[in-house]
């Protein structure tokens, strides 16, 4: 068995300039304002607009990220609707496999202990055994061989969602009453975003750092 860590990875992300310029048109539309786009104009607007609450603009701007988790993240994620998501699929993808030295990655949940990890870490080790010989010993399919796989196994997510999609995302994950193993991925997202765009995320950054 191995062992990740959490990870996440900007894709895509239209450069800043072209980004703030979209999100300004888009505003200023609704006002018949265009003629007003100036130097410095778009991060002016959009700060009023977050400040107000008028997210419904930030939907014109996709951002496009590769998450390394658990399922147990993954499907915490997979509740929020407005989003596509691609998953590495257990159905599919045979860890027995040579190409994945036949052995499967886990990732340790945020909040164990020494002792509690040893406890965890042989219930893994029983589950890719048991895995491992369903297929080869007993020529089940991937599909069967699957089920006995725990929560804390590691995926990989190619996900996109708007910017108001993703500051939802980050509102209600970030927070403590997330599981620890999400505010934590949360948290991670929230960095990146920010660099990629601080302007969209600065009063998240400020709320949860």
């Amino acid at each position: 068995m191995k062992l990740v860590e959490p990870k996440v990875e900007v894709l895509f992300a239209p450069r800043y300039a072209e980004a703030m310029n979209l999100l300004e048109v888009a505003i200023r539309n609704c006002y018949d304002s265009l003629d007003s786009i100036c130097h410095g104009s778009a991060e002016k607007i959009i700060s009023h607009i977050i400040k107000n609450n008028h997210h419904s603009m930030l939907e014109f701007l996709n951002v496009t990220v590769k998450i390394t988790t658990s399922r147990n993240v993954l499907m915490q994620l997979s509740r929020h609707r407005h989003i596509t998501m691609a998953v590495n699929s257990q159905r599919y993808i045979n860890y027995s496999k040579k190409k994945y030295n036949r052995e499967l990655s886990f990732i340790v949940p945020e909040d164990l202990d020494d002792v509690q990890y040893l406890t965890w870490r042989a219930a893994c080790q029983q589950a890719e055994d048991s895995y491992i010989e369903l297929i080869e010993k007993y020529h089940k399919s991937t599909d069967t061989a699957r089920s006995v796989l725990p929560n804390c196994t590691a995926t990989t997510i190619v996900m996109t969602a708007n910017i108001r999609e993703w500051r939802h995302i980050l509102e209600l994950r970030c927070d403590k009453h997330a599981s620890p193993d999400m505010q934590k991925i949360a948290k991670m997202l929230l960095k990146e975003l920010y660099l990629q765009y601080p302007i969209l995320f600065k009063d998240l950054m400020t709320k949860f750092k």
